[in-house]
């Protein structure tokens, strides 16, 4: 996306946040299924509210402050990591 949130790829920004969707539906379904003591180092919380245009612009953001450390990463750790920095549980 560019700054003004419009699609510098065509279908890129539904195919990111159905990206991050998977992310968010994986960690939610391992919090169902395990103790939640086990996840609680990374665990987030992202309030119902929030779209996911929001939930896109805190990862993108957080991605480009992060991109040195995030380069040779698979995706879904950066995302996870995004997620935990912008949505931490008990705020």
């Amino acid at each position: 996306m560019d700054r003004q949130g419009n699609e510098t790829v065509r279908g890129g920004k539904i195919a990111c946040q159905a990206y991050i969707s998977g992310v968010i539906d994986y960690h939610n379904t391992m919090k169902d299924f395990q103790n939640a003591e086990d996840m609680k180092g990374m665990r987030y919380c992202i309030p119902k509210e929030t779209t996911l245009n929001e939930i896109q612009w805190k990862v993108l953001g957080y991605l480009v402050k992060h991109q040195k450390m995030h380069r040779k990463f698979v995706a879904a750790p950066g995302v996870a990591m995004a997620l935990f920095a912008a949505y931490p549980c008990g705020k």
